[in-house]
């Protein structure tokens, strides 16, 4: 559910999925930030920055050996 719009003139969503659940680390950037539905947005989360962390979209490495994954381990 979009909560604001951001300087850059981008989305902000809830801190919630469509399930009812929280956003993780692992689903957005660096800027807290993702893309949804070809359009790219940032969502509010539960760890720090919270909220925008920058105007992204932020870079993603792209190499298969650098793929971030959730871990046990929440911060």
């Amino acid at each position: 559910m979009p909560i604001g719009l951001a300087k850059d003139g981008r989305v902000i969503y809830g801190p919630f999925r469509i399930d009812g659940t929280t956003w993780e680390s692992c689903d957005v950037d660096i800027c807290n930030g993702r893309m949804m539905n070809g359009f790219y947005g940032y969502v509010t989360t539960g760890f720090f920055p919270y909220t925008v962390g920058c105007f992204g979209p932020g870079t993603n490495p792209k190499t298969s050996d650098m793929v971030a994954t959730c871990s046990n381990f929440p911060r």
